[in-house]
């Protein structure tokens, strides 16, 4: 009795097509020993394989699930015997499966493995036509082309006489925007096994990394794909170039022209950068998607953004591709008198009836509207909670001649907040021209310059009780000059800190650690009386170390480090904020205790740096005077 196997993958339609190949060759290695059953997703796409059956599940039925995504983890690189290989995404499958199986299947023809009745070859179009994709899903922008260049493609092939036939799928998260003087198939090939059929009687593919490539693979069909800097060439090219399909593997007939751009850019410049969206759609793309972000999204006036990886893939190069198959005599076969004007006929009908797009599907760019005219307003809305109450001021103190560091940190905070939300406050110490002209350009409320370079701590204190221009909002944000968002969703994620800790009496917000002050015992020095000398002390005891209580013994001060916090402004008068006494270090840990004095709590926030970043003293961070904290005995000694 031959073994059973059950192989599992529920992916994309690309990848359940790629499966095949693996089917296939489990029988070519093994002709006798396995029958197989899958569980994939497009069901169509086994129809009529002579490699899967159905059998019910025993005991001895030996279930796999089939993954390739190990290889994002690894660069596309294989490790055999180990070794770092390169593999293909079709091979990516084999190698899996020795894996979990101990069973080594070598791949036999480098393409995948789909097969159509001879009624469903017959041709649905004939002539002169090229397949073209030019959106595709939503979960993978990054992927998509500009719909323009397209549109050029598709009407310059049509002056060389080939005329190019649109598909696309009509599901809720596609979008591909309709091109002119085509064929349009949109939401018209739903039964795939019609898009097989218009690829197989065509001249070729234009499209991005998708399933479309992998059909024209599959039939040996020329393939044009922009693919960018996501993936690296040799996981997903059809060529003879990279050896990836392993050894024991036949040629590929028909090498696709694979225009790629690792190399050129330096989010791509080693390695596929695997990121997923050009630029945010929807709330997770602010917050814990966000590193799925690209990195340098374009974005031509009045046009969609698409990844700078794509960016540089021109019209010229795609017809240059195109043509670059009818000028070479192998083939020749592919050269088709014109039936018509324009040079495609259809022969029979589709096999499923049309679906519609729906008017979204339609119309790039999708992500602008619904971030623009839903998403951000909506997202926002959050600061109008009485406790916030609309606005957030954000104090920033810029030092020295870097008006780099100074741009990167503003910048980034009103690249994700609008300046209508934010009352800006900067101050300078020692600020070059450069700086100051750049920082006058900005919608600031007010610039406090300071030639020389005074103390942080006199510096804040000035900025946060100037009269002549007080702070009218409830909460300010300090945040020195080298910080920077890298959360879109940062200011979103503080409120809604603020507001559902607010009962709980937190009014500061910010990295919470640590500081003892025992440390500083010595000779019978006692680094408390520091603090108690202050008019704001109240006679709270420090904490304990376990459990933030309080005690006579506590030498425990938390607070916020002083990168990036923010705090309820009744507390500059209430705690009087910050230390008169205060010159350059120990601000933060002594507001952290002013805090405690007061009665209110600090909400550990940013942990991580996963909102605001900023660098280590290693880094470059941490610029500027360095001094002993004031209650250290050395200090005073």
């Amino acid at each position: 009795m031959k073994e059973r196997l059950v192989l599992r993958h529920k992916w994309a339609l690309g990848d359940t097509v790629l499966l095949t190949g693996l089917v296939r060759d489990i029988h070519r290695a093994y002709p006798d020993r396995f029958e197989i059953k899958v569980e994939t997703h497009w069901s169509p796409v086994w129809v009529n394989n002579p490699y899967v059956t159905t059998f019910k599940d025993e005991v001895k039925t030996r279930r796999v699930e089939i993954s390739w995504a190990d290889a994002i983890r690894q660069n596309s690189y294989a490790v055999v015997k180990g070794e770092r290989v390169k593999k293909h995404i079709l091979a990516w499958y084999h190698y899996d499966f020795e894996k979990r199986t101990g069973i080594h299947i070598p791949v036999t023809d480098p393409r995948p493995d789909l097969h159509l009745t001879p009624t469903e070859r017959q041709p649905i179009l004939t002539g002169n036509y090229w397949v073209i994709l030019s959106g595709g899903k939503l979960d993978m922008t990054v992927k998509h082309w500009h719909a323009h260049r397209a549109q050029e493609v598709v009407d310059r092939l049509k002056e060389l006489g080939i005329t190019c036939v649109q598909v696309g799928a009509t599901h809720e998260n596609h979008i591909h925007p309709p091109l002119k003087n085509t064929i349009n198939l949109i939401g018209k090939t739903e039964n795939v096994r019609d898009l097989w059929n218009i690829i197989l009687h065509s001249q070729g593919v234009i499209c991005g990394v998708t399933g479309a490539m992998h059909i024209a693979a599959a039939f040996e069909k020329p393939c044009v794909v922009y693919a960018g800097g996501r993936e690296e060439p040799w996981f997903e090219a059809y060529t003879n170039e990279y050896t990836a399909f392993g050894p024991e593997a036949n040629k590929v007939k028909v090498e696709h022209k694979f225009l790629h751009t690792l190399g050129q850019l330096p989010c791509c410049d080693i390695q596929g950068c695997w990121k997923k969206r050009t630029v945010p759609i929807d709330a997770a793309d602010l917050n814990k998607k966000v590193h799925t972000l690209c990195r340098m999204p374009v974005k031509l006036e009045g046009k969609a953004a698409v990844p700078a990886c794509q960016d540089l893939i021109t019209v010229d190069q795609v017809i240059e591709a195109v043509m670059s198959y009818s000028q070479n005599p192998d083939f020749k076969k592919y050269t088709i008198t014109h039936i018509k004007e324009d040079n495609v006929e259809v022969k029979r009908e589709l096999s499923e009836p049309p679906k519609e797009q729906k008017p979204y599907q339609a119309i790039y760019p999708r992500e602008y509207i619904q971030l623009k005219e839903e998403g951000v307003s909506r997202k926002l809305e959050i600061m109008d909670d009485p406790i916030i109450g609309g606005k957030l001021t954000v104090f920033v103190l810029c030092y020295g001649n870097h008006t780099d560091i100074a741009q990167k940190c503003l910048s980034s905070l009103l690249k994700t907040v609008p300046s209508d939300r934010l009352d800006i406050r900067v101050a300078t110490n020692q600020a070059s021209p450069d700086t100051i002209q750049y920082l006058k350009s900005l919608p600031i409320t007010k610039l406090y310059i300071n030639s020389e370079n005074r103390y942080k701590y006199p510096v804040m204190r000035e900025v946060l009780r100037d009269k002549q221009c007080p702070i009218k909002t409830n909460y300010f944000l300090w945040l020195d000059d080298d910080t920077w968002v890298i959360n879109p969703n940062w200011i979103q994620d503080l409120c809604q800190n603020i507001i559902s800790m607010h009962d709980m009496r937190y009014r500061m917000y910010g990295t919470l650690m640590y500081h003892d002050l025992a440390m500083y015992n010595r000779q019978g020095y006692d680094p408390r009386g520091w603090f108690r000398k202050a008019n704001w002390y109240t006679g709270k005891d420090f904490r304990v170390k376990s459990g933030q209580q309080e005690a006579p013994n506590g030498s425990i001060v938390d607070f916020a480090v002083g990168y990036c916090w923010a705090m309820a402004t009744h507390l500059i008068e209430e705690a009087d904020i910050p230390d008169r006494r205060l010159e350059h270090n120990g601000g933060d840990i002594t507001i952290g205790e002013q805090v405690h004095q007061a009665g209110y709590l600090i909400r550990n926030w940013n942990r991580g740096k996963k909102l605001i970043t900023c660098p280590t003293r290693l880094q470059g961070g941490r610029r500027g005077f360095s001094q002993r904290f004031p209650w250290d005995y050395d200090a005073k000694n």
